[in-house]
């Protein structure tokens, strides 16, 4: 079963914002400090990567560069995951994807189709002939 972005917000949502997040037995989990000190820097690159693979899934693949770019150094490094770090990339995504809708609005409304090739866009320009 494919781990989804809920998932990992129902986890930050308990948990305190410098909480380690892990996916361990196709579930997110949170891990204390002890915990985090004994899980492997490799666990919490998959757990980063399945962090991703869920916002991608969900939000399309541009969310999904950002988050991947902006996890780059701590995925890197075998960083754990935190709580904060999927709050705010949730936040990021969501905030994109209501940017994304009111330029679709604003452009129905002015009429700028980006399907329409541009010779086919009516000629605004021209009045109608009495």
């Amino acid at each position: 079963m494919p781990v989804t972005v809920k998932s990992f917000v129902d986890a930050a949502r308990h948990a305190a914002p410098d909480t380690t997040l892990k996916f361990s037995d196709n579930e997110v989990t949170q891990t204390g400090a002890i915990g985090t000190a004994f899980t492997w820097a490799s666990t919490h690159r998959e757990s980063m990567a399945r962090f991703i693979n869920a916002l991608r899934a969900k939000y399309g693949d541009s969310i999904a560069k950002t988050a991947s770019a902006m996890l780059r150094g701590p995925m890197a490094e075998g960083k754990p995951l935190k709580a904060y770090m999927v709050t705010a990339m949730v936040r990021i995504a969501e905030g994109e994807q209501a940017l994304a809708r009111t330029r679709a609005v604003e452009n129905f409304i002015r009429g700028d189709d980006p399907d329409l090739v541009e010779n086919q866009r009516p000629d605004r320009t021209r009045r109608a002939s009495p």
